[in-house]
């Protein structure tokens, strides 16, 4: 692309208002039939902008800055399109306008929304905390969907755009608590936006959608019968086989009070000193601490007589030296899931079961089995970390451990 086959002009964008009731102002950039704008972080009224000019009038407040801020973004076009020349690089309008943006992020300008969520995705990869990254990856992979990959400032997300992005979402007929992970999702990189002042507050988009992000979806139930599970778990395979181990999985993440799958990865030897389970649960961040149960202890046992052990201390062969960065133990957490999962389906069809269960299924029916064999409730709360009311929360502190493990032992004999 040369510099005389593209057409640089100002545009008042006059299609959406702004909160104040202005409009944005946009430098358009046009190389054919394909169209790219660049934002100037300003607006103006009808009565502001001259047409014939178009740049705003003289009695527009703001007048001088943009029209400079204008005049800027077109020095800094028509500077890379030398340069690329210079340099016998082709270079697309698209490519351009990213390099535009690209400076002026440098200047400290408030950044675009998707570029705003890469900051975020960048800043928890740095912290090693890859699963909450994840959760904006996803989030973003959405908004990017409905913006066509077209980034758009904080300022121009209108109300139109909002209630757009909420049919979106939910165009594809996905659950309600699918609806509510993408909403709060985005919610959460804007109330981060106005915390740092890149939008004004009063102006989020949760007040123009109607599905309420943070009500509490019922979800459907997830717990394996009883009868089931125990076929589940008396079934054979080979010693030392990937379904072998998958059992023994299953029967721990069952006996140690329904613990999430990364998290027994992740349990290191240290961690069941004299039998005392102590971990903090990924999910919550709650601390836990309990006599483990005799079946899981006999679990831990056939592990540490198993040929293949764990090279960096951890009570099961899954993560290694190899993994390590948080980055890496989520990636290696996320195939061995997969492959569990996979056993979990098949497991359940030896059983006879219509419905493919999944890791989460043993966290319910953990908390189901107790409940229909008579374990009090609060025992139940207690031993999964729920909180349902603050009183109840405060009464089950004072109930000691030894008593909620006497019940669950006695429970799943």
């Amino acid at each position: 692309m040369k510099l005389e086959e593209l057409k640089i002009e100002a545009v008042l964008w006059t299609s959406e208002a702004r909160a104040d009731g202005s409009f944005s102002i946009f430098l358009r950039l046009t190389h054919y039939k394909t169209v790219k704008y660049l934002p100037t972080g300003y607006g103006a009224s009808f009565e502001q902008w001259n047409k014939e000019r178009k740049m705003p009038d003289a009695s527009h407040p703001q007048a001088k800055k943009i029209s400079k801020k204008l005049q800027d973004l077109e020095d800094d076009v028509k500077f890379l399109l030398k340069l690329a020349e210079m340099q016998n690089e082709e270079i697309t309008l698209r490519e351009l306008k990213q390099r535009v943006d690209k400076k002026y992020k440098s200047k400290g300008t408030a950044p675009m929304i998707l570029e705003f969520f890469d900051q975020i995705i960048g800043q928890l990869e740095k912290a090693e905390n890859p699963n909450y990254a994840d959760v904006f990856t996803y989030c973003k992979l959405k908004l990017s969907r409905f913006l066509n990959d077209l980034d758009k400032s904080f300022a121009t997300f209108t109300k139109s755009d909002a209630i757009a992005y909420e049919q979106f979402i939910k165009s594809t007929k996905p659950t309600d608590s699918t609806v509510s992970y993408y909403l709060r999702g985005f919610y959460r990189v804007w109330n981060l936006a106005q915390a740092e002042r890149f939008v004004e507050k009063g102006r989020h988009p949760k007040q123009f959608i109607t599905f309420k992000a943070y009500k509490h979806i019922k979800t459907k139930k997830k717990a394996i019968k009883a009868p089931i599970f125990t076929q589940m778990m008396a079934l054979k395979f080979p010693h030392g086989s990937r379904r072998w181990k998958h059992i023994l999985y299953m029967k721990f993440m069952y006996y140690s009070r329904g613990m999430n799958f990364g998290d027994m990865c992740k349990l290191t030897k240290p961690q069941v000193l004299d039998w005392q389970l102590e971990y903090k649960r990924s999910k919550n961040k709650r601390d836990y601490s309990f006599h483990m149960h005799p079946k899981a202890i006999e679990i831990v046992k056939i592990f540490e007589a198993f040929p293949v052990q764990s090279d960096n201390g951890y009570v099961f062969p899954i993560l290694m030296k190899i993994h390590d960065t948080a980055r890496k133990k989520n990636q290696r957490i996320k195939s061995a899931l997969k492959d569990f999962n996979e056993d979990m389906k098949y497991f359940a069809e030896e059983a006879g079961m219509q419905r493919l269960p999944s890791s989460n299924d043993i966290r319910h029916s953990f908390a189901s089995h107790l409940r229909n064999k008579g374990v009090h409730t609060p025992y139940i709360q207690e031993a999964m970390g729920h909180e349902t009311e603050e009183q109840l929360r405060t009464y089950l502190d004072d109930i000691d451990d030894s008593e909620i493990s006497e019940a669950i032992n006695a429970a799943l004999d």
